[in-house]
């Protein structure tokens, strides 16, 4: 996704909750059907336009999602949240 290509993967926790939206940035199939992996292969290969628009919304994604600065606050606040809540239970 980063790369700004299509992407097709399998409707998986982790890809389907935090990373894709199917249509939007990418193809989501069911988990193991091999049938529609290779329709929806099938349909980024035949369309273009639909690959195009994919591949820069995916790299949008990513870049919205996992930059640097973006994944540092997280981690941070995270990080104050277990410190906050560890002050809290040692009281």
């Amino acid at each position: 996704m980063a790369t700004g290509l299509a992407c097709v993967s399998a409707a998986i926790p982790g890809v389907t909750d935090a990373v894709m939206q199917s249509e939007s940035n990418g193809l989501i199939v069911p988990a193991g059907d091999v049938g529609a992996l290779g329709a929806a292969l099938a349909r980024l290969w035949s369309n273009e336009a639909l690959r195009r628009a994919l591949g820069e919304r995916a790299r949008a994604t990513i870049a919205e999602r996992f930059a640097m600065t973006t994944v540092a606050d997280r981690y941070f606040r995270l990080y104050m949240n277990l410190l906050d809540r560890s002050a809290h239970a040692g009281s």
